[in-house]
């Protein structure tokens, strides 16, 4: 204020007119307000980014969905990854009005529904699990190359059926179905369930997506199944024309349950092994790494080939290890050469080999018309 007086003074400026200034200047002044600065506590999730690989996948879900007045959306669920990252992306796009369906049969290991369960409860996603009716289809069981197409028929309309649930969410009867195909799964010819779902208009999020970025999607969502191995259905294992009966599909899953076992407990016991004469000559004083284990990542199939073969696949890394765990104590009629045999593989020739995807799947050149009319 006096350092204003005294310019007015300097420059001769009537008194009346400096108080009137300076009142004037008064109303206009504000304090300089300091901008708030966001912080993220420690333990929060961070704020993505506009044009991160999930954010870019919730703009795409939410275009392909239903909001809550219009109906209710459907995930066909594994609890694999790729249908776990679209239940995810549902959820958080529709989360009053999304539903994850968990298709019960024979063809389901326990171990895999267990652990659907789990990343469900952790996604947060509303579950439910229906009884699927594919092994009761002669088309499906005779397993002639087309029974993947039979088997997603009967989940899609199964989940079809499912819009009875809406009703428990209010009077909403509108269904939109989705999965979790990637874009590596379009560039196979074996997956004749693509049909099915284009059929059933099921909507794929994923179908730009390769494996890996499906994967990269996964940790950024935070699920527990990231790194998890592929866990197709028990039906995958068994070669063309073997069919896929109850007994089949049992014996294959507690063939895979042997397996694990065999390679979980030289886990736990790597220093007994270590000491036996036969493991010695095969491996050296060296023996195996300890990185060289199984895990949750590791890909194992037990397959059910033609004229009475079964063949265990696995990670090249523990072929070695798996052959030597197989004929270990099998002239004792004990290891898991014999524990194999006696789930119902009497007879048959047992063998390991290196791990491949869709190996007893016959390829399919052209696509497979339709042949079952949509209810």
């Amino acid at each position: 204020g006096q350092r204003h007086f005294a310019a007015f003074e300097c420059l001769g400026v009537p008194m009346s007119s400096r108080t009137v200034f300076l009142r004037r200047a008064q109303r206009c002044w504000r304090p300089r307000q300091r901008r708030k600065r966001v912080t993220w506590a420690l333990g929060e999730e961070e704020r993505p980014r506009a044009d991160s690989l999930v954010e870019r996948l919730l703009a795409r879900v939410r275009q392909m969905g239903l909001q809550s007045r219009q109906g209710v959306n459907i995930v066909a669920y594994s609890g694999g990854v790729d249908s776990s990252v679209v239940a995810a992306l549902c959820h958080r796009a529709f989360p009053g009005n999304s539903i994850a369906c968990l298709g019960v049969s024979n063809a389901v290991a326990q171990r895999q529904l267990q652990r659907a369960r789990q990343v469900a409860k952790h996604i947060g996603i509303r579950l439910e699990e229906t009884r699927t009716e594919e092994g009761t289809d002669r088309k499906y069981i005779r397993n002639a190359g087309d029974a993947c197409y039979f088997c997603k028929t009967h989940l899609y309309s199964a989940l079809s059926a499912i819009s009875k649930f809406s009703e428990t969410m209010s009077d909403r009867q509108r269904v939109r179905l989705f999965n979790g195909t990637n874009g590596d799964d379009l560039q196979d010819p074996t997956r004749l369930g693509l049909v099915a779902a284009r059929e059933w208009d099921v909507a794929s999020p994923l179908d730009s997506l390769t494996k890996s970025e499906v994967r990269q999607a996964a940790r950024e969502l935070g699920l527990l199944n990231s790194e998890d191995a592929a866990s197709p259905c028990l039906r995958s294992r068994l070669a063309i024309g073997v069919e896929a009966t109850e007994h089949h599909l049992a014996r294959t899953e507690a063939a895979e349950q042997a397996v694990v076992r065999a390679l979980q407990h030289f886990d736990a016991h790597r220093e007994s092994f270590a000491q036996r004469h036969d493991f010695q000559e095969r491996f050296g004083s060296v023996g195996i790494p300890q990185e060289i284990r199984y895990t949750p990542s590791t890909n194992m199939r037990v397959r059910t080939l033609p004229e009475r073969h079964v063949m265990i696949e696995i990670d090249d890394e523990l072929v070695d290890l798996c052959e030597f765990l197989l004929m270990c104590d099998a002239d004792k009629g004990g290891g898991l050469f014999w524990t194999i045999r006696r789930l119902g593989f009497l007879g048959c020739k047992v063998g390991v080999r290196q791990f491949k995807t869709g190996s007893v799947a016959r390829k399919q050149t052209v696509a497979r018309k339709q042949t079952v009319a949509r209810k």
